[in-house]
């Protein structure tokens, strides 16, 4: 047990304090938390039934746990924030209580003065336990026991610490989770309180910023968001939206901050609650708060999300139409990675109603295929109904076996609108199909209501008609499924909108593909890259440069890198007038815009009587499908080109080593770095320099360390890649940023912290 001395002083609570600092109740002025317990309630509690079997008349939640607690003697225990403790910031002095038994209390007080050996009293003790008349405790039995209704703060996490999963009883096990989840919630209540607090001293520095009388900024700034993204490896919109969600729990809504801070709600549902009010004013916001918080924590997040609609609604009946219309402006469409090599292409923000008839019209057409013969489950097929009508290769569905005999003949097949040669590479067997288990929600994603829930919009009752083959279930296989539609190595054209449907501005495609050359070769099992998408499996980046190399308006680049993986020069393929495949295609839109090879300095050709190296491998490389004649003759003229650009960095690498450091060979005189410079420093330093960013360097400032008006030279050792954010970051009057060898850039932020990053890397 922790005894905390009474005679500490308590730390001046007006000190560097703002309100918000009542985000975290127990951490203010002096420690404040005991592990103490009545006895007779310990003992009760460790000797009795166990706390979890105790029957209670509590009407509410909140009077369950209070019975639960007084079983504990929690109100013994002077836990700042709590109703029976001083609040943050007082002295930790005991509540004083009147004894019911004077006389027992004298006699309890006498024996204690008694015992005043130590050994005495652990021997006798000792013959206790031998006579049977006293047993030990291990202290995961204790802690299992009293842990869930203890309030937050270092007390629980200190018993906590105590309870080790494989030694709790069964019973134990729910309480403890449950107050791991407490304590996370609170955890995360004083990350935030942090950041917040980032956010207020930085909005006090920055003229064009305000902050209240409560300390309460009127934005976060780029400082601040800048300081947050670094510290906790977050990107600038992720760290700003934390450190804006900090500054809604400490000043708009108060209250759900100090419920996250008591481990009432968890970080999910302050989470929802702040986004779902964020469009109200702070008196309408704080009405739903006050209207949803006191159930929060025992909804699920479906039933949360149903209450505080209405709650909305409610609040500001007016101004419901008018945020839906808002809303309906911020629509997008967004695509996303997930495991396995699978991606989620999903449409937020859309038209409820045009949404709903899209998906019925998506519904009804996977039917027609499965009636057709399509065994596949309803929504593997409605997948397939989706990707098939976006990219214009949905294949023709016969009628069903049962159709009318009058009933339409399908016309002929017509060929593809703009043909195919006979060697041209099929979708190979081993093509990702749909994952074995769906992408999972995010934490604070709307869920459907449960059983006993509110059956409302969010789960309509099932009526007559309705689609009863996607519930659970349903939806096995008939038979076996068709392939996913066709992916074309360019966009066809089609009806209506897509009629004439040329290439934009000569970019050549949509889509940007690095791949390195031993994946292509077979040599190595090195996965891709894929723009808008990421990482993509070695079969996958075959297929897509195979399509590539079928296209005349596809633009190739070679990036040689040394065996760190390090890139050092960068050259290109001369783009080709056609194919020569007849394809027809040379009017449509390319679906690969640009390749790069990635190729390791080993890989280069090799001079005569030379044999290069073994690949690298990661991995055991399964066997590559036959390259198209038109991929070999392309990497045998990339690994050409590879080498003559290699020859040239060598030889700036000799003349770097002759001077001492940068030989600036590639300098230029002008302000813009020329395509010879530009070109290296994006390969090189492949995303924005700030090191959280994953904004791609060819679409950042290509920015001079020194500035330019200042002697910073046009070179390579004085010119980094940031986004325009992080580039006007840069200029921020307390951060710097310097570049003591290139590709290496150490920031320092305007708290005084430094951080390094350092050049990316490709994987070969």
């Amino acid at each position: 047990m922790a005894i905390i001395a009474e005679d500490i002083p308590p730390e001046d609570p007006g000190v560097g304090s703002t309100e918000s600092d009542d985000l975290l109740p127990g951490l203010g002025g002096s420690v404040s938390w005991c592990w103490d317990f009545d006895f007779a309630a310990l003992l009760d509690a460790v000797t009795g039934p166990a706390p979890w079997l105790r029957a209670t008349e509590a009407d509410s939640p909140d009077e369950a746990r209070k019975t639960a607690g007084s079983a504990t003697g929690e109100s013994a225990c002077p836990v700042a924030g709590r109703g029976a403790g001083p609040q943050a910031g007082s002295s930790a002095e005991p509540v004083p209580t009147e004894s019911a038994d004077p006389e027992a209390e004298s006699r309890a007080d006498l024996a204690t003065e008694e015992i005043a050996d130590p050994e005495a009293d652990e021997a006798a003790f000792q013959e206790a336990v031998e006579a049977g008349r006293a047993r030990e405790l291990p202290l995961e039995f204790v802690a299992g026991r009293v842990s869930e209704n203890l309030p937050t703060g270092p007390g629980l996490a200190g018993w906590l610490a105590l309870a080790r999963a494989a030694d709790l009883e069964d019973g134990a096990l729910a309480g403890v989770a449950a107050s791991f989840r407490r304590l996370a919630s609170w955890a995360a209540a004083g990350e935030l309180a942090a950041v917040a607090q980032i956010a207020s001293r930085s909005a006090r520095t920055d003229r064009r910023a305000g902050v209240d009388a409560a300390g309460r900024p009127d934005r976060v700034t780029a400082d601040a968001a800048g300081q947050v993204a670094l510290a906790l490896a977050m990107s600038h919109d992720g760290a700003s939206a934390w450190t804006d969600l900090g500054v809604v729990l400490g000043w708009r809504l108060r209250a759900t901050g100090a419920a996250l801070a008591a481990g009432e709600i968890d970080l999910s549902r302050a989470r929802m609650i702040a986004r779902v009010t964020g469009s109200l004013s702070d008196e309408a916001a704080r009405q739903v708060e006050a209207a949803v918080l006191g159930q929060a924590g025992w909804l699920t997040l479906g039933q949360l999300h149903a209450a505080l609609r209405r709650a909305v609604i409610k609040a500001d009946p007016e101004g419901a139409e008018r945020r839906r219309r808002r809303a309906e402006r911020n629509a997008a469409v967004v695509l996303y990675p997930e495991d396995e090599g699978t991606a989620t292409l999903a449409g937020y923000a859309l038209p409820g109603v045009q949404a709903a008839a899209a998906m019925a019209r998506i519904t009804a057409l996977a039917k027609a295929m499965k009636a057709g013969g399509n065994g596949g489950q309803i929504d593997f097929v409605r997948a397939q109904v989706f990707l098939g009508l976006l990219l214009g290769t949905l294949p023709y569905i016969p009628p069903s076996p049962d159709a009318p005999p009058d009933a339409d003949q399908p016309p002929d097949a017509d060929p593809p609108p703009h043909g195919r040669p006979d060697d041209w590479p099929q979708q190979p067997d081993d093509w990702p199909q749909q994952p074995d288990n769906w992408p999972q929600q995010p934490d604070d994603w709307p869920q459907q209501p449960e059983c006993g829930g509110d059956l409302g919009a969010e789960d309509p009752a099932p009526e007559p008609g309705l689609d009863h083959e996607s519930m659970p279930g349903a939806g096995e296989l008939t038979g076996p499924s068709w392939p996913w539609p066709e992916v074309l190595p360019y966009l066809p054209s089609g009806t209506g909108a897509l009629a004439g449907l040329r290439p934009l501005g000569g970019a050549g495609g949509l889509l940007n593909l690095t791949v390195p050359l031993g994946t292509l070769t077979g040599a190595s099992s090195a996965p891709g890259q894929l723009s808008r998408l990421g990482v993509i499996t070695p079969g996958q980046a075959r297929q897509l440069a195979n399509l590539a190399a079928g296209h005349s308006a596809t633009r190739w680049r070679m990036v040689v890198v040394n065996p760190d993986g390090e890139a050092i020069a960068v050259t290109h393929l001369p783009r080709l007038r056609s194919t020569g495949m007849g394809s027809g295609e040379d009017g449509a839109i390319g679906l690969i815009g640009r390749v790069t090879l990635v190729i390791r300095t080993d890989q280069l050709t090799p001079v005569a009587g030379h044999d290069p190296p073994a690949e690298q491998r990661h991995g055991p490389a399964p066997p590559a499908p036959p390259a198209t004649a038109a991929m070999a003759s392309i990497l045998e003229r990339a690994r050409a080109a590879a080498g003559r650009a290699a020859a040239a960095a060598a030889e700036r690498r000799r003349e770097d080593e002759q001077s001492g450091g940068c030989g600036h060979g590639l300098a230029s005189s002008a302000y813009r770095p020329p395509p010879r410079i530009a070109e290296l420093i994006i390969a090189r330093d492949c995303t924005c320099r700030f090191g959280p960013c994953r904004r791609p360097a060819e679409l950042c400032d290509l920015d001079h360390v020194i500035p330019f008006d200042q002697g910073g030279l046009t070179c390579s050792c004085n010119i980094g890649g940031k986004c325009r954010q992080h580039h006007q970051l840069k200029q921020h009057p307390r951060w710097s940023v310097a570049q003591p060898v290139p590709g290496v850039f150490r920031w320092t932020t305007s708290a005084g912290r430094t951080y390094i990053t350092r050049p990316d890397t490709y994987l070969t």
